[in-house]
């Protein structure tokens, strides 16, 4: 029985709002006895056209039958999708399939969540095995815990704004926004369509929500990873260099010193290996306070202010205002200044 787009936007009931930003307004609505979670996508991007919006609602069906049919990716069930004339944008209902795994993930026992974790795994295989094992994609996702739900013991991939599929006559990327440089989506390609990429948002991401556990999600990672390339890419040898240094019980300022002169070369598009550095080094917030005022290491006092905790830490090192990219050297600097605190006499 086709499902009644009117009849639902009419009749379903508002439970409560997950989010009301510039990417979509999302909610969770009770309709006919059963919960459904409302979307509507890309309602801010007023450069977007209607013919544009059209050409990714077409797009989106195609990743979900591609992640469907070929890949282990277990998606909630989808009962419309379609573009909305009144907001401009795309409307999509799903059923309700759980609380996201920036909650489930963190709050689940030991076991759990290396199972958790491992389903993850699987499904990106997966997804590259579907992608005839290249490095580069044609169809993607993008791991973050945000995108993935959690209910009765089954992870669901619910994220498919914008459509990460390659090669079609629009870029999804530049529908969803097109002020964004030459550089700035060359990282979104390397980010979403390449497996290291994937790998290191995967790694990054989850390790940002549950820092305890990332020591134990980096070895599941690196085990799981098929192409010895992609693997070296991720197990690198600058960390590699840096975990030896931090062994040698170095004073700060020549830590520092080593650690900048090997970090030095590193540019904007390899901003989320600089992340990995921190989630994977990072442990102990008191230290850091304690060294950052010792040595006077301003910015890293100033940084540390509204931290309480190292899970605050590591957000803030990928949500904060060093997203920018023009804060890049900032940034790698803050890198390079923690780690060198945590570690350094």
């Amino acid at each position: 029985m086709r499902f009644n787009i009117q009849d639902f936007q009419k009749n379903s009931v508002v439970k409560f709002y997950y989010d009301k930003g510039r990417h979509a307004i999302t909610s969770l609505r009770l309709y006919r006895g059963n919960l459904y979670v409302h979307k509507l996508l890309g309602v801010e991007y007023r450069s977007v056209s209607d013919k544009e919006y059209k050409k990714e609602v077409v797009l989106m069906k195609e990743l979900h039958k591609f992640l469907q049919n070929k890949t282990k990716i277990n998606l909630p069930e989808t009962v419309y999708v379609g573009y909305n004339p009144e907001c401009n944008c795309i409307e999509r209902i799903e059923k309700f399939s759980g609380i996201t795994l920036r909650y489930a993930f963190p709050t689940a026992g030991q076991k759990e969540r290396t199972e958790m974790a491992l389903t993850i795994l699987e499904q990106i295989n997966s997804l590259i095995k579907a992608n005839g094992n290249k490095i580069e994609l044609d169809y993607s996702i993008d791991p973050t815990p945000d995108n993935f739900t959690y209910k009765s013991g089954k992870i669901y991939f619910i994220d498919f704004m914008p459509p990460l599929v390659r090669g079609k006559k629009i870029d999804p990327q530049l529908i969803s926004d097109k002020s964004r440089s030459s550089v700035d989506l060359s990282f979104q390609v390397f980010r979403y369509f390449n497996q290291k990429g994937l790998y290191l948002t995967f790694l990054t991401k989850f390790g940002a929500v549950d820092i305890t556990f990332f020591h134990k999600l980096f070895s599941l990672t690196i085990e799981s990873i098929g192409l010895q390339e992609v693997k070296g890419f991720i197990y690198n040898d600058d960390i590699k260099y840096i975990d030896n240094l931090i062994k040698q019980n170095l004073y700060y300022s020549d830590l520092e010193s080593k650690i900048k002169q090997r970090l030095n070369n590193y540019e904007k598009l390899q901003r989320d290996m600089l992340r990995l550095f921190g989630v994977y080094f990072l442990n102990d917030i008191s230290i850091l306070e304690a060294n950052a005022r010792k040595y006077r290491v301003k910015e890293v006092v100033r940084f540390l202010e509204d931290k309480k905790c190292t899970a605050d830490l590591v957000s803030g090192l990928i949500y904060s205002e060093f997203r920018s990219s023009a804060l890049h050297e900032d940034f790698k600097e803050m890198v390079i200044n923690l780690i060198a605190l945590q570690y350094g006499r």
